[in-house]
């Protein structure tokens, strides 16, 4: 049943908090849907479009477009606390 006919639906059955309910929970499910586009649209803009795939990663950590320092400072910084983690679990 769509939103509009349950309301109706309770217009006729005259019940104001029923109406209220159905209003609420139809404005809080839309809000949401736009507040969750809008996240989506704020993450893809700041960070691309979309990570590496796994097993296809590349050169690229940091996802900036470019391989550069940051990028070899980054590997080596994951290299060494694998080793160290690695290291603690022995």
């Amino acid at each position: 049943m769509s939103t509009a006919s349950e309301i109706l639906k309770h217009v006729m059955d005259e019940n104001p908090k029923a109406i209220i309910d159905t209003l609420d929970t139809a404005l809080f499910d839309k809000i949401s849907s736009k507040i969750e586009e809008k996240r989506i649209e704020t993450t893809r803009k700041v960070y691309g479009e979309a990570l590496d795939a796994v097993g296809n990663e590349d050169e690229d950590i940091d996802n900036d477009g470019d391989k550069d320092n940051t990028d070899e400072y980054l590997g080596r910084k994951r290299r060494a606390i694998g080793r160290a983690l690695r290291k603690g679990k022995k």
